[in-house]
């Protein structure tokens, strides 16, 4: 049996078969850009159904066992208009777009930020589709639907249109308790309830695939198409995250952490911080630290200080040249967007405590300790961590995932690079029934390859340069 994870990017689409032991048969994958202007944000949507179309085919036709079923994860706070034809009728509007925050800051006086957190259980902020919807653009004027992408493609694939719990929670417009559309928020905010389509959980057949889809894109015309899930619930499932016990740190242009919340702790003064997300286990929710200053500040750190590095694997020569000290500058990430529980808007990074005999390579450690302090102070609010699933393109350098170990002080799993797609295909497997529940798709598929645990010398050197990190911060915390 084999079986399909979808995965829809800001920048690209990939799709890749798995067989049921998690093993890769096929890969494809195709780029997109955003277009942007002034505040506006947009994915021109037939270029990217027409690449989600192309790699399906690809990874279909090069599987050697035909896909018995597939499911697909996606970026969240981009959604896609349809007409009542159930065709995309406009661009989708990306969480970037900005055109709604004036709307959506009126919104938010008006209506209670705390009355907004109590319902979603989401610190309001601009992103979310509620600030979109409040300033609905002429395409989606016309608008009978919206999905999000990963439902999208599943609409498309399977007749079916139905909006998955975990991105809904990203909309600002899901009552979580209730586990429904708020009545509340709509009527306030002026809502018309034709936008929103019904729900359906992660694994749940949608149905059989099309057959003109069965015959465009070379799957079986008995494939079952199934509801996926936000891209960073696929990275965690495809990592093996069963329990708040073991957080996934995503490492890619974005860091990402994904955990487990307790259950019923809404009082706790840190959950309040972050969002809440339905995940895939049934009854269970994760919650995302984050920011990113991640792999787009290492790029930053090549371009600037390593701009002799043309030949070769440039990466690779920079770790191999690290130098850690106890007397490395300091480098606070806020160079873009962060999460909890600053919610920072970015603009504000500092590499601080520079003399003249620093080098760039104590430059370059520095700012990757900075990447991972984010983390460290929220890891020990967590409820007896026991280890941190790792992946993404920094964890290519072992140092880099032996200092994920260090700084955390916790064993760090490395995983699939490819967890997200893994994921996918690991929810459409339970869905077919492979599988008796999630567990035992983890169990079968999810795949851990190396262990780091921590290095105590290290740990001793990091934890000096952690206190002036911390001391810098709250400096700057004051400016």
């Amino acid at each position: 049996m084999a079986f399909m994870g979808i995965d829809i990017g800001s920048s690209g689409c990939k799709s890749a078969v798995f067989d049921s032991a998690g093993k890769m048969l096929s890969h494809a994958y195709r780029s997109y850009e955003a277009r942007r202007a002034g505040k506006s944000v947009e994915l021109p949507s037939d270029t990217v159904f027409a690449c989600v179309d192309q790699v399906i085919s690809e990874a279909a036709s090069a599987s050697p066992e035909p896909v018995e079923a597939l499911a697909c994860s996606g970026i969240g706070e981009a959604f896609v208009p349809f007409d009542a034809q159930g065709s995309p009728c406009g661009n989708s509007i990306m969480g970037a777009d900005r055109r709604g925050d004036e709307a959506l800051t009126l919104f938010l006086d008006r209506f209670g930020r705390d009355r907004l957190r109590d319902i979603t259980g989401n610190p309001p902020g601009p992103g979310y589709a509620l600030g979109t919807l409040l300033t609905l653009p002429g395409d989606y004027r016309n608008a009978r639907k919206m999905l999000p992408w990963s439902d999208a493609v599943a609409a498309k694939l399977s007749g079916v249109p139905r909006f998955n719990r975990a991105l809904a929670s990203r909309t600002m417009l899901y009552d979580r308790k209730q586990r429904r559309w708020s009545e509340e928020i709509p009527e306030a905010g002026e809502l018309a309830a034709r936008y929103f389509a019904d729900f359906a959980d992660a694994g749940e057949i949608l149905g059989e695939i099309l057959p003109a889809q069965a015959s465009q894109l070379h799957l079986p015309k008995h494939c079952k198409i199934v509801c996926g899930t936000h891209d960073q619930c696929a990275a965690a499932f495809g990592s093996g995250v069963l329990n708040a016990h073991t957080p996934m740190l995503g490492l890619g242009t974005y860091a990402c952490m994904v955990t487990l919340l307790p259950s019923g702790d809404d009082g706790n003064a840190w959950t309040k911080k972050i969002n809440h997300e339905e995940y895939i286990l049934p009854g269970t929710e994760v919650g995302f630290l984050y920011h990113g200053s991640c792999g787009a500040l290492v790029e930053w750190v090549r371009k600037t200080f390593f701009p002799d590095l043309k030949t070769g694997n440039v990466y690779e020569q920079m770790f191999s040249a690290l130098r850690l000290s106890e007397s490395l500058p300091v480098v606070i990430a806020d160079f873009a967007e962060s999460g909890p529980p600053e919610h920072g808007t970015g603009g504000r990074g500092m590499i601080g405590e520079l003399s003249l005999e620093h080098t760039r390579e104590e430059i370059f450690a520095a700012v990757l300790l900075g990447i991972l302090f984010y983390f460290r102070n929220a890891v020990q609010t967590l409820p007896s961590p026991e280890k941190v699933f790792i992946n993404g393109g920094l964890t290519r350098s072992d140092l880099f995932s032996h200092l994920v170990a260090d700084v955390l002080n916790l064993p760090a799993v490395l995983t699939s690079e490819e967890s997200g797609l893994l994921g996918s295909a690991m929810l459409a497997a339970w869905g077919a029934r492979a599988f008796s529940s999630p567990d035992d798709a983890v169990k079968n598929m999810a795949n851990a390859h190396r262990h780091f645990e921590p290095d105590g010398e290290r740990q001793k050197l990091i934890d000096k340069v952690f206190a002036r990190y911390q001391q810098q911060k709250k400096a700057l915390a004051c400016i």
